[in-house]
């Protein structure tokens, strides 16, 4: 089934479900189209609300054979569509998570790892300027252990 390449005449939100990087549950994403641009077809890559990149096509109907697949809301892109608030605690620090392109661990980057010139991680990952990084939103991808350890002691340190 083909579509004709369209503009939006309306603002609209276009759900797609999205294969899981790791696991087996995939994520509806919301992507908005505003008047005027280019309605994505299928095969075409977007960007979701949440920023994560997705293709557009028909959702996966099993994740192994015999085994359906299992489809959840993104929240990050439900909290965007519903303006709630960010559940992050007032006192904590921005966090970029970012992964080299073409690997899977995402690595957590705190405000005290950032320099001019490099980007260090909580388990003491260097990415350089001019490395091919992704940047994920909270909670994509399957994390660092050691960086995800590294959040969660810090945090146990800093609530005493």
């Amino acid at each position: 089934m083909t579509r004709e390449r369209g503009t939006a005449d309306e603002p609209r939100l276009i759900e797609q479900v999205a294969p899981p990087t790791v696991g087996l549950v995939c994520q509806r994403h919301a992507i908005f189209v505003d008047i005027g641009e280019t309605v994505p077809i299928a095969g075409e890559d977007a960007l979701a609300l949440c920023g994560v990149p997705v293709t557009i096509g028909p959702a996966p109907e099993e994740m192994l054979p015999g085994v359906p697949a299992e489809v959840v809301d993104c929240a990050d892109c439900q909290a965007i569509v519903w303006d709630e608030p960010s559940p992050r605690p007032a006192h904590a620090r921005p966090r970029l998570y970012i992964r080299r392109v073409g690997t899977v661990p995402v690595h957590i980057v705190d405000v005290e790892g950032l320099t001019a010139t490099t980007m260090t991680s909580l388990c003491r990952t260097v990415f350089h300027l001019g490395d091919q990084l992704e940047q994920l939103a909270p909670g994509a991808g399957a994390p660092c252990t050691r960086c995800l350890l590294a959040s969660l002691s810090r945090h146990v340190l800093t609530a005493a």
